[in-house]
């Protein structure tokens, strides 16, 4: 994903987040993770760095449940240790 695409999906994301705070941050693979959005109760914002995959996503709970509970192999240290810093910081 180009800075552009990046920069438009950002802006269109905003109205929707703007206000609000993430949580429960939940790997989603080795390169992605989900969190919750206070006052979305169907929504999740989805983060991912995926080589092929790689962007922000607006998803329907029930699909990054789904997308996250295939995605739950055994990653590797540096995705856990990323989650552990989302979930001290964010």
């Amino acid at each position: 994903m180009d800075a552009v695409t990046l920069d438009c999906t950002l802006v269109e994301l905003r109205p929707l987040v703007v206000g609000r705070y993430l949580s429960r941050p939940r790997l989603a693979g080795a390169g992605a993770v989900a969190f919750e959005v206070s006052g979305s109760r169907d929504r999740w914002l989805w983060l991912d760095a995926g080589r092929g995959t790689a962007g922000v996503y607006w998803l329907p709970r029930e699909s990054a449940r789904a997308l996250a509970e295939r995605a739950a192999l055994p990653v590797p240290g540096r995705a856990r240790q990323a989650l552990l810093h989302l979930r001290k910081h964010v």
